[in-house]
């Protein structure tokens, strides 16, 4: 049975040495689209963005400030400045 394996230690979750070489590959997914029972996995490009080949969405790991553009993600952010400026009134 393939699964993600955690030690559990002081309230910290480690990645078990039961796991295999295939559960520890990092896999950088949709938040939006789903495949199957899963999040749709993103696609790697030359630049070093990911892409969700379904709605665009893109993700760069390991650079903090990056903003995705895509439509689902420009709509969250359209909502959260009005409902912030609803509750700064």
């Amino acid at each position: 049975m393939r699964g993600v394996y955690f030690a559990n230690v002081s309230g910290l979750r480690f990645p078990s040495p039961a796991m295999s070489a295939q559960d520890t590959q990092l896999v950088i997914r949709c938040p939006y689209c789903a495949l199957g029972w899963d999040f749709r996995p993103l696609t790697p490009h030359q630049d070093g963005r990911f892409v969700c080949e379904k709605c665009g969405h893109t993700a760069r790991p390991g650079e903090i400030a990056y903003l995705c553009t895509c439509r689902k993600c420009l709509r969250l952010t359209e909502a959260a400045v009005r409902l912030e400026s609803r509750y700064l009134r």
